[in-house]
């Protein structure tokens, strides 16, 4: 009798707890009696009752593991597949994890099963799993949709290999030299094809140009601060920035004439002296082997002559080398300032990285140039 009870008692429990609406101890009851198949169909009905999308899809996702192939086992598995396809096409923007993956993958097998070709290609879209998507649709006989996510394949394969051979393309044309040219077409295509990857290398690479007219490098046992150009402005905004209010704007200018260095004050309101003398009085006034200034009665500078090639400039606490050219020949390599401001080096065969780089090349913040491959560097780019 207890044992009939145990068998019977927990059906006529299971069904008074329905009749009261608590489905949740029904389906408790109904485990208890070993019915899996009515414990499924109350899952279901308890999830199509709810209005929390996250408890529906458990318990969908519960009644089809207690009895998939019943029908209310199916009726479950049904509703779990189509809960994902929705999620699929929420238009969420994060990025898939490896369960969701699963979870979809799963779902869209699970809608082929029964017989949905429009759900599953929509899950296989999602997934981005073309070979499914395309198995899907041909079994459906969808041909124009099967041409259509052919192309587009196509086209997007197209893409990835355009994408591949640019970041190809800028590593090899940085490596070898050719800077200027990897940095304009990396950043077309960037904007062309939009690819965040290749326009942040190209931002980086932008970032990192040596650019004049000043450039500090280093040679074998010496620093040198080296400022670039046919003639050299001193004042706040000059090649020689001097930051100071005595100072003005373009204050001092210092060029060759007649192949000799000679300096000359650019009316400048609190003019240059020279041993108390106001520059401007004399005009332009000849280096010789060395001038002591004051830009405005307050900053020192001091200009002497470093070779028949360059003099040196001293002002506001450091040693400026100076060509008074375009060009600077330094450690066997020849430094030069392009038109567009960008530092090059040309002249002798230059190595780095192990490659013989273009010439001209323009120069990176951080390239250590050779002469031999296996030589110490000749040549650092400070900044």
């Amino acid at each position: 009798m207890g044992l009939l009870h145990e068998w019977f008692g927990h059906d006529q429990e299971a069904l008074e707890a329905e009749q009261k609406g608590d489905l949740p101890k029904a389906a408790q009851l109904w485990m208890a009696a070993g019915k899996r198949d009515q414990a499924a169909r109350v899952l279901v009905l308890q999830a199509e009752s709810s209005l929390d999308p996250q408890t529906s899809f458990g318990l969908f996702t519960r009644a089809a593991s207690l009895c998939p192939d019943s029908p209310w086992g199916m009726r479950a598995r049904e509703k779990r597949a189509r809960f994902l396809l929705a999620l699929s096409q929420s238009g969420s923007r994060n990025p898939m994890s490896a369960v969701s993956r699963l979870s979809l993958t799963d779902a869209a097998q699970e809608l082929e099963r029964l017989d949905d070709p429009q759900g599953a290609a929509e899950l296989y879209t999602a997934l981005g799993d073309l070979p499914s998507l395309s198995r899907v649709l041909a079994n459906a006989g969808d041909i124009d949709q099967l041409e259509r996510v052919l192309g587009q394949d196509l086209e997007e394969t197209r893409v990835s290999r355009r994408i591949h051979d640019a970041h190809r393309d800028f590593q090899v044309r940085v490596a070898s030299g050719a800077r200027r040219l990897a940095l304009e077409q990396a950043e077309t295509l960037a904007r062309e094809l939009g690819d965040q990857p290749l326009a942040d290398r190209a931002k980086h690479l932008r970032a990192a140009r040596a650019l004049g007219p000043r450039v500090a490098i280093a040679c074998p046992h010496a620093r040198l601060d080296v400022v670039l150009g046919s003639e050299i402005v001193l004042g706040r905004e000059g090649a020689l920035p001097v930051h100071s209010a005595a100072v003005s704007r373009h204050h001092l200018r210092v060029f060759r004439q007649d192949g000799h260095v000679v300096v000359e004050d650019l009316k400048s309101r609190n003019g240059t002296f020279l041993r108390g003398l106001a520059l401007s009085a004399f005009t332009p006034v000849g280096v010789g082997d060395g001038l002591e200034l004051r830009l405005g009665r307050e900053v020192p500078v001091r200009i002497t002559p470093e070779s028949a090639f360059a003099c040196a400039i001293e002002v506001a606490g450091t040693r400026w080398l100076a060509p008074l050219g375009d060009t600077l020949l330094v450690g066997g390599f020849v430094l030069r300032l392009a038109s567009d401001s960008w530092v090059e080096l040309c002249g002798a065969p230059a190595i780095l990285g192990g490659l013989i780089l273009a010439s001209p090349t323009p120069l990176l913040i951080g390239d250590a140039i050779q002469s031999e491959p296996h030589g110490e560097p000749r040549l650092r780019v400070l900044g």
